[in-house]
This record gives structure tokens, C-alpha cells and sequence, in this order.
């Protein structure tokens, strides 16, 4: 009798991760705003420049913290890491550059 070992540990892309967990987030973030809860700000083409700007900064900032914050790190949870990291601080770049504006 031969006994199969199953390996769980897939070995996922960074970037993938940081994509799906991004625009889950964007998305959750866009379907709350203003009280609405509905997706009426993808008909007019302001609400995807917004989108694309949050989007767009929030990646960069998983990106940086993937490659600067957690580059000595080696752990499983890497990915989990960067999401947890780089959207909070994605998000208050964002809004300081909209503030800024």
C-alpha cells in the first residue's frame, strides 16, 4: 500500500495576488461610496478615472511594500502581508493626493 502526500502550498504570483486582492478592495470601496451601494458611478467616465487613479495607487504602494518593506522577509504569508500592508497605505496616499488637488 503506497500512501500519496498532497502538497497544498501553491506557489502563487505576487502580482496576481496584489491585483485580485486590489480590486476586490477598489471595487468594495466604490460600491460603499457615498451611501449608494450600487455600482451607478460606472456609467460616467469621471467615475472610472477615479477608479483607475485609486487602482493604479494602490497597487503601486502593495508593489513598493512587496519590494522594499517585506524584501528580507521569506515567509508563507508574504502575499498576505502585502495586502494587509500596501491597501491602507495605498489608500491614505491616494486621498492625500486628492487632498492635495
Amino acid at each position: 500500500m503506497s500512501s500519496i502526500e498532497l502538497q497544498s502550498k501553491s506557489k502563487s504570483s505576487p502580482v496576481l495576488v496584489s491585483v485580485l486582492a486590489n480590486l476586490l478592495f477598489v471595487l468594495l470601496l466604490f460600491f460603499i461610496d457615498e451611501g449608494n451601494f450600487n455600482f451607478d458611478w460606472a456609467y460616467n467616465w469621471g467615475g472610472w478615472f477615479a477608479f483607475g487613479v485609486y487602482f493604479t495607487g494602490i497597487l503601486l504602494c502593495q508593489c513598493l511594500t512587496y519590494l522594499f518593506i517585506l524584501r528580507k522577509y521569506k515567509g508563507e504569508y508574504k502575499n498576505t502581508f502585502t495586502s494587509v500592508i500596501g491597501i491602507p497605505l495605498g489608500l491614505a496616499l491616494v486621498i492625500c493626493l486628492f487632498l492635495t488637488m
